[in-house]
């Protein structure tokens, strides 16, 4: 399990001129500058991984169950 990042409160951004602060989110720094990369974390979100589900709906069709949309 990740780790919570106090500095970027898991946003991945923070403030250009106020690195300590989150860029967005309740605790976001709001001064009107630029975001960028956190420090400390260097929080990459990724796109969830969809395997599980594609091979969910493979198998269904399979056996002819009835797609849940």
């Amino acid at each position: 399990m990740k780790r919570f990042c106090d500095n970027c409160h898991n946003t991945g951004l923070v403030c250009q001129s106020h690195l300590r602060r989150p860029f967005t989110g309740s605790y976001g720094c709001g001064c009107g500058e630029a975001g960028v990369k956190c420090p400390v974390c260097r929080y990459e979100p990724r796109e969830p991984d969809l395997s599980s589900v594609l091979e969910f709906e493979i198998r269904c069709h399979a056996v002819g169950v009835a797609s849940a949309q």
